[in-house]
């Protein structure tokens, strides 16, 4: 049989034989093997020079630059002898086109990162079969769930892996500089959100927020938990109205409140509940929010600062509930190092509000919560102090604080209407 037959073929129904043309390419390390496996495949004979023109053929096919998806040396080990630098792979058992734009990738995260977790070692060919994706696309989606934190290791030979271990860099403390404005910052500060527990007070949380906003806040600072997480305490799915942390972190995306003020930002930490998958998938939701949210701005795990100026804010997610409210503030300065505390801190996790001003040099707040009781919270004698802060501080031109004027914004039965406060 001459070339051309195999040629004509494989060009008429270059679909048909595309996974038999990826598996090739994978297990090959030149184009003429990738020929020899693909003519034993139709019985026809079918040189290194055809499978070029085959390629061009394919992506001819594709007219919008933007769908051709690359079919470059990383198949072969950069062994290859022809130019396909230009030319990708459109990859669809049932023959439609999927382009890249059009992939949900935390869905695919999600979903691609359990498949390959529950496997151990996943082939890319076979991820892109189960998936309806190209292997290119495989391997974007998995690069994106790699700097989220999911525990997929570095593709190798074709192949991605389940790591064992992940480093944690949970209490990591990355300092973001803001500019002060003019010499007053009003602040909205807030915690616990638990978006997606039946026990979250959105009404009031949305309130709380706009009132910072009548008031001319110009930053918001949020000290985690702002996802209420999945499993984390024996019960919580019967107080749970979405049961996923992507579902959580979705109605945050779509629903939480957004300023008029383009230059509003939130500064934010992750508490335990926000990062309860990241333990046994290494996701991380505040990477979602941040990238989906210009407005969020991510600055760690558990505990970080802003640094206004020469001045330090601590955003702190942590503690254990003690006989005095107090206690929880006093021992986490007593455990920063001297020379190294915040002018102010800002502590979540314990649902109450309070104000402690200049505790060793440090203006220290509980942040409150936006959430109401659940099983958890009573097992452990925990208050919810519904509400949230408006910290005004005065700073002098070298930046040092001479003024602090908090205002507690506290919720019991209802949310604020145009005549008064109208219960729930």
């Amino acid at each position: 049989m001459s070339n051309i037959s195999g040629y004509i073929i494989l060009r008429d129904n270059w679909r048909k034989y595309l996974p038999e043309i990826l598996k090739s390419l994978y297990k090959s390390s030149s184009v003429a093997e990738v020929s020899s496996e693909i003519g034993k495949k139709i019985g026809r004979s079918f040189d290194g020079k055809r499978m070029a023109h085959l390629f061009l053929h394919i992506n001819n096919e594709m007219p919008n630059e933007a769908d051709q998806l690359e079919t470059p040396g990383c198949y072969l080990g950069g062994k290859n002898k022809y130019d396909f630098t230009k030319l990708e792979k459109e990859m669809d058992k049932l023959g439609r086109e999927i382009k890249e734009n059009n992939i949900d990738y935390d869905e695919d995260t999600f979903a691609l990162s359990e498949f390959i977790r529950k496997k151990g070692v996943s082939d890319i060919i076979s991820l892109s079969n189960h998936f309806l994706r190209s292997p290119r696309q495989i391997e974007v989606i998995i690069n994106k769930a790699v700097t989220q934190g999911y525990k997929i290791g570095k593709i190798s030979d074709g192949k991605a892996y389940w790591e064992d271990a992940v480093k944690l860099p949970w209490g990591e403390s990355r300092l973001v500089e803001i500019d002060p404005i003019k010499d007053r910052i009003k602040m909205i500060v807030i915690s616990d959100l638990h978006i997606g527990s039946k026990y979250h007070f959105k009404a009031e949380m949305n309130d709380m927020i706009n009132y910072g906003w009548e008031q001319g806040c110009q930053i918001g600072m949020i000290a985690g938990d702002l996802a209420d997480g999945v499993g984390v305490y024996r019960g919580q799915q019967a107080e749970s109205l979405l049961w996923s942390i992507k579902d959580q972190v979705d109605e945050l995306v779509n629903n939480f409140p957004k300023s008029n003020n383009k230059d509003f930002k939130w500064y934010f930490v992750t508490g335990n509940h926000d990062l309860c998958t990241f333990k046994s998938s290494g996701y991380d939701p505040g990477e979602t929010i941040k990238d989906k949210r210009s407005d969020f701005i991510y600055i760690g795990m558990l505990r970080a600062r802003v640094k206004i100026l020469d001045k330090q804010i601590e955003l702190f997610h942590g503690g254990n509930p003690a006989y005095s409210q107090s206690y929880p503030i006093e021992k986490h300065i007593r455990a920063t190092m001297s020379g190294t505390k915040p002018n102010i801190l800002i502590h979540g996790h314990l649902h109450y509000g309070m104000f402690m001003p200049s505790h060793r040099n440090v203006h220290c707040f509980m942040a409150g919560c936006f959430q109401g009781e659940t099983l958890w919270t009573i097992a452990k004698n925990l208050p919810a102090t519904c509400g949230g802060w408006i910290i005004e501080l005065g700073v002098d031109k070298k930046g040092f604080i001479k003024s602090i004027k908090p205002e507690w914004i506290s919720y019991y039965e209802g949310v604020r209407t145009v005549g008064g406060w109208q219960k729930e």
